[in-house]
């Protein structure tokens, strides 16, 4: 985790540096061997070839499956779950301060606030109710009366626990939908599908859950055939969109999630509150500066690539 300082009510960062996965190998001492010292036999030579090219590919694999860990491909659907970094508690004792001794609104850090912070937490996470099963939300529903000790004490395990289940059953959504993609939709049935589900109440089953994700696929099938395109740019956009929902949710990191997090306490204190992470502020700045340095291109993300619209 990277340790960030207070700079008018903006987390500055003091090293934007990733660790740097290097090995030094010093060089051997040349010396001569004492006169008693026999060679290798061909036999030994042998051995030690088939060591030194053991050694070598275990290094490999280490390292190889280390990166693998850190920063992992946007394609696979193994990603290694977040955790909170050491400077993060340091971050929520300063948002404590600043709420507690320096915003305008004077608001007591008691269950009522903590309970406005866990909804807004879930509706920042999944708004459209789409993801998370009514269990999921039973699980962790100790929050709702204990995240006030928990922001106390700077503990996020439980809010990052939260979040790797959401990010789990995203998963498990993304590959549902994507298998819907490959079997026709009967457009003879009169049927109903609910757009806006942040009224709605949490899906109970995966029987439902995929029911409802069935309507949706059918629902977005439909919409793009009203349009003209064919079955199978169709299929094409849509398994591209639903990969993208996947690719968005590989690269949350864990400043992310505690971003979120922050929003979400710091939005049930005042509306207008608002946590800038390192990142965050950078765009901030941009905007605010009406500037940016850089070449001159304008650049768009397409899928795992980047696009060069013009220079």
């Amino acid at each position: 985790g990277e340790e960030t300082t207070p700079h008018y009510g903006i987390f500055r960062p003091r090293s934007r540096m990733l660790p740097n996965w290097t090995m030094h190998i010093a060089p051997a001492r040349h010396h001569r061997p004492p006169q008693d010292t026999k060679p290798f036999t061909v036999r030994q030579a042998k051995l030690l070839k088939i060591l030194t090219k053991s050694f070598w590919l275990i290094i490999l694999c280490v390292s190889a499956s280390t990166l693998l860990c850190i920063n992992p491909a946007s394609g696979d659907t193994h990603i290694t779950a977040l955790s909170p970094s050491k400077g993060h508690p340091r971050i929520v004792k300063l948002l404590n301060y600043f709420v507690q001794r320096h915003h305008y609104r004077k608001v007591k850090l008691n269950d009522d606030l903590s309970a406005h912070i866990f909804e807004r937490y879930l509706e920042s996470l999944d708004p459209n109710r789409s993801f998370l099963y009514a269990t999921d939300i039973q699980k962790f529903s100790h929050l709702r009366s204990r995240l006030d000790d928990k922001l106390r004490r700077a503990q996020l395990t439980a809010i990052f626990s939260l979040f790797n289940v959401y990010r789990s059953r995203v998963e498990n959504r993304v590959e549902h939908a994507l298998r819907l993609l490959d079997s026709p939709f009967n457009f003879e049935v009169d049927e109903r599908y609910q757009f806006d589900r942040r009224d709605a109440p949490w899906t109970t089953s995966m029987t439902a859950m995929n029911d409802l994700w069935r309507q949706r696929v059918k629902n977005d099938y439909l919409s793009l055939k009203i349009s003209g395109k064919t079955s199978d740019e169709i299929t094409k956009t849509l398994g591209d969109r639903y990969r993208q929902i996947q690719r968005r949710v590989h690269q949350f990191t864990n400043q992310d999630v505690l971003a979120i997090f922050a929003n979400a306490y710091l939005s049930s204190v005042d509306p207008h509150s608002r946590y800038l992470s390192p990142r965050a502020r950078e765009n901030f700045k941009i905007r605010m500066s009406l500037s940016l340095e850089g070449i001159g291109a304008v650049l768009r993300s397409d899928n795992d690539y980047t696009r060069v619209l013009r220079v």
